[in-house]
């Protein structure tokens, strides 16, 4: 499981700050890359922030309006996959599991019902 952290950009020679304006995101959201995630203000320019990378935002570290230096992590996304798709896969194996005991259990009793026929 890999983590990205996302920074916030130096906008300009002279930009040591920004504010978050607007976060387009959510904890818990799965962005690909260059979706819009934040939206930020300097004393030059507003621009809209995409992400780089393709994964799930695990940590917004800032609320909106809030005032960040240059250079200062903002949110993490983890870009190895989620633990929800882990789940789902234990999930799934688990059924697997399940219905392969199922097949087999109803297999043996086949075996025995017929084990049974030829004794009588």
């Amino acid at each position: 499981m890999s983590n990205f952290q996302i920074v916030m950009p130096k906008l300009g020679e002279s930009i040591q700050e920004g504010t978050i304006t607007k976060w387009f995101v959510k904890e818990g959201d799965t962005v690909e890359e260059d979706t819009i995630l934040f939206e930020v203000a300097t004393d030059k320019v507003d621009s809209e922030i995409p992400s780089p990378v393709d994964g799930i935002i695990t940590k917004i570290m800032f609320p909106e309006n809030s005032l960040v230096p240059v250079g200062e992590v903002l949110a993490i996304i983890n870009m190895g996959g989620d633990e929800s798709s882990t789940e789902e896969k234990t999930e799934k194996s688990e059924e697997k599991n399940i219905e392969a005991e199922k097949t087999s259990s109803s297999k043996s009793e086949s075996k025995k019902d017929e084990e049974e026929k030829q004794l009588t």
